[in-house]
């Protein structure tokens, strides 16, 4: 008999994915930090926790995590459109404008 690996950042960040699909951002969060707690450089689990944040209409904690995203993998392009609608949803419309010229420098086309 073997043992088992125990669970690692991508099965939480898999596991908290599938809980924010459902609507259960709270769960969600949860699951990103224990995969954020094995590797706080895993920059799915920023963004993934980035949108579960913004799903919960807590713009600025996403903007964090969207960043921190965006700094461990500069060219998520889908981290800057979040961080972008997170930033329009506040009324930041310069500063979303600027996250959007960056997103397009790197070939976002949305």
């Amino acid at each position: 008999m073997t043992k088992s690996n125990p669970p690692d950042s991508e099965f939480w960040t898999k596991k908290g994915i599938a809980l924010g699909n459902q609507g259960e951002y709270g769960e969600a969060i949860k699951c990103f930090d224990e995969a954020l707690k094995i590797n706080p450089n895993y920059a799915d689990a920023w963004y993934a926790k980035g949108i579960a944040s913004y799903a919960q209409k807590n713009y600025e904690a996403a903007i964090k995590f969207f960043d921190r995203a965006i700094e461990l993998n500069p060219h998520d392009l889908m981290a800057y459109d979040r961080k972008n609608r997170s930033l329009k949803a506040l009324g930041r419309n310069e500063e979303a404008e600027a996250v959007l010229a960056k997103a397009k420098e790197l070939g976002y086309t949305g």
